[in-house]
């Protein structure tokens, strides 16, 4: 069976996907990674949504290339609003900024509290997502690294949370400016992804030390702390 070719950072999140899930791709674009997965056999049945005329578009003429008319639903959806909830097992959400990411999510809650497997790969805000995702009663079950080009890109895999779950001790710095499961496994991009994130803490820290104000203490104290906490983990 024909496939598309993937990129590096969409082969890792077709890679995540549940052999027999069902698949909702939300912001489909060109369906290409429902379409993988259909011909792939990973997947019996997957929908492209997406809130766009044109990508949908572009997602039909996907579907019909590859012969998968059959098994890709094209649905025109603002992120779950259109999805009703047990049609799908596993929603992918990707190429997007995290906090529209946790947009989707909070509008749609009911229904993404429903899926097993919420595969999310922000391109901007991995902070604000975590963080949304810890505080709405998700909880992150993986966390993968992935590079293309010079870019670094984070895919988490996230869950509604278990009931009656212990409450975890938060650490502001791992839980949610690294990522937990990024700080246990230690991936092979992870000493490259800590001094990214150092680099971008030292700007700041810089631009911080222009301003005379006193209210700029606690940032800068904190931004010190945050940088003292990833050379650590270096």
């Amino acid at each position: 069976m024909k496939l598309p070719k993937l990129t590096p950072r969409l082969k890792l999140i077709a890679s995540l996907v549940p052999h027999g899930a069902t698949v909702a791709d939300i912001g489909t674009d060109h369906a290409y990674i429902p379409v993988f997965l259909i011909n792939s056999g990973v997947c019996h049945c997957a929908i492209a949504a997406d809130i766009l005329d044109g990508p949908l578009k572009s997602a039909v003429d996907t579907i019909q290339l590859y012969n998968s008319a059959d098994k890709v639903k094209v649905v025109k959806s603002d992120g779950f609003l259109s999805l009703p909830a047990g049609e799908f097992d596993t929603a992918i959400i990707a190429g997007m900024g995290g906090t529209l990411i946790s947009k989707i999510l909070e509008d749609g809650k009911i229904v993404a509290k429903s899926v097993k497997h919420l595969i999310l790969q922000p391109m901007t805000a991995v902070y604000e997502l975590r963080k949304y995702l810890y505080e709405n009663g998700f909880e992150i079950t993986e966390e993968h690294l992935i590079k293309e080009g010079d870019k670094l890109y984070n895919v988490i895999v996230a869950a509604p949370s278990v009931d009656n779950k212990p409450v975890e001790k938060i650490d502001e710095v791992i839980h949610f400016h690294v990522g937990k499961h990024l700080a246990k496994h230690r991936p092979q991009l992870f000493a490259e992804y800590i001094e990214r994130l150092m680099a971008k803490f030292e700007t700041k820290l810089a631009g911080l030390h222009l301003g005379t104000a006193e209210e700029l203490d606690s940032a800068i104290s904190m931004a010190e702390q945050i940088l003292e906490k990833l050379e650590e983990l270096l």
